[in-house]
């Protein structure tokens, strides 16, 4: 994802300078609007590569009395055992649910793992600590 957004600020910045150079020339009458929007795109590019760096103490830490979901974009969520109504794994496995009692939800995805393993260890350790689904059998 870093790298993709990283090649979208390079693209952008090419045409923002090819905007730039043809709104200087005068050769076209939106090239200053193109600039612009290609400068905006850089920058969205640019902050979203920085907030999506791997960070120390950063994902999902599982306590005794509480656990701790630390979000990309929205920073660390602590979470009280008593707030989690129910932990679910999602119907491909590749994702675990947590219910609240506020009627939200939290997506713990594999994706932000660096290997299923340790996914598997942060998983089993939430599904064992959190309350289980009123539907198991």
């Amino acid at each position: 994802m870093r790298r993709l957004l990283l090649g979208a600020a390079c693209l952008s910045a090419i045409v923002a300078a090819w905007a730039l150079a043809n709104a200087v020339h005068g050769a076209e009458r939106l090239a200053f609007a193109r600039a612009g929007v290609a400068l905006g795109l850089l920058l969205t590019a640019a902050v979203l590569h920085f907030k999506l760096r791997p960070r120390p103490n950063w994902g999902v830490k599982v306590g005794g009395t509480a656990l701790s979901v630390s979000r990309p974009l929205k920073g660390e969520i602590p979470l009280a055992w008593s707030m989690v109504r129910e932990v679910r794994r999602s119907n491909r496995r590749d994702s675990v649910v947590l219910w609240l009692t506020d009627d939200r939800r939290i997506v713990i995805g594999r994706h932000l793992f660096a290997s299923p393993e340790s996914f598997e260890a942060v998983a089993r350790s939430l599904e064992e600590h959190g309350p289980q689904s009123p539907y198991d059998a």
